[in-house]
This record gives C-alpha cells, sequence and structure tokens, in this order.
C-alpha cells in the first residue's frame, strides 16, 4: 500500500462548504460541513457532524466524533 501525502490536523485543503442534512434522531435538518476525500492527507482531523465525500459514496462523522486519516489514507473514526 502507498502512503498518502503528509498534512496537519487542519483540513481545510479538503473542505467544500456545508451541506443540509435531516437528522432522523433529532427530526430535523443539521448543517454538516463537507470534505474531498481525494484532497485529505495523513493527520488531518475532521470533527464531526460533517460529510466525505467520494465519487461513489458519502462517509458520515457523526456529532461528538472525530475522524482522523491515518498515513495510508484509512479514516479512522473515534468519539469525540
Amino acid at each position: 500500500m502507498r502512503e498518502v501525502g503528509v498534512g496537519t490536523k487542519h483540513a481545510g485543503e479538503a473542505f467544500k462548504g456545508q451541506r443540509s442534512v435531516f437528522d432522523f434522531v433529532k427530526c430535523g435538518w443539521t448543517e454538516h460541513d463537507l470534505y474531498e476525500r481525494d484532497k485529505l492527507l495523513a493527520n488531518n482531523v475532521v470533527t464531526g457532524p460533517a460529510l466525505i465525500e467520494e465519487p461513489t459514496t458519502v462517509t458520515v462523522v457523526g456529532e461528538g466524533h472525530i475522524c482522523e486519516v491515518d498515513r495510508l489514507g484509512n479514516l479512522v473514526i473515534t468519539r469525540a
């Protein structure tokens, strides 16, 4: 496996804006930060609520969770 480029905790290069998402638990719309997966680097951290978009899927980082990108580009999601 190839390693991805190394960045800092700040994932600003991958940030695309915000999107409204219907939250079935809260029974209402919530704003989620939106990130582009291809632009995330190792060490980047995304704090939920957030969406990480790829061409064929979307990863949801829930409220109270964080997503860290490891050196191989894996998204590791844990509770904050």
